[in-house]
């Protein structure tokens, strides 16, 4: 699954470049299923540059709108500054699935 997403890479950071998303994460076990087919949903924590509630809010939906059509799989979004839960943030951090897509 990961020549998957990596085929999508240049998409997906033209999309977070349009939609001022400072990073991107995929992480779980989603990336290390054999193809986009059997990964079931694919996780992603998500990082936005500074801007006003409504075009954040129009900014996550549309990011998880487009993720999916592109990879053609259901798509959850985890803000980052949601993720305050220290148990969750050290599984991501652990995670040998974590692949960095957009770092603006």
């Amino acid at each position: 699954m990961e020549q998957d997403i990596a085929a999508h890479k240049e998409a997906i950071a033209e999309l977070c470049r349009s939609l001022s998303v400072e990073s991107l994460l995929a992480f779980g076990s989603a990336p290390r299923a054999p193809s986009l087919a059997g990964a079931g949903s694919l996780v992603f924590l998500v990082q936005f540059k500074p801007m006003p509630s409504a075009q954040y809010a129009s900014s996550y939906f549309s990011l998880a709108a487009e993720l999916e059509a592109l990879l053609r799989t259901p798509v959850a979004l985890v803000e980052l500054e949601a993720a305050d839960n220290p148990y969750f943030y050290k599984a991501v951090q652990e995670s040998r699935t974590v692949h960095e897509l957009s770092r603006s």
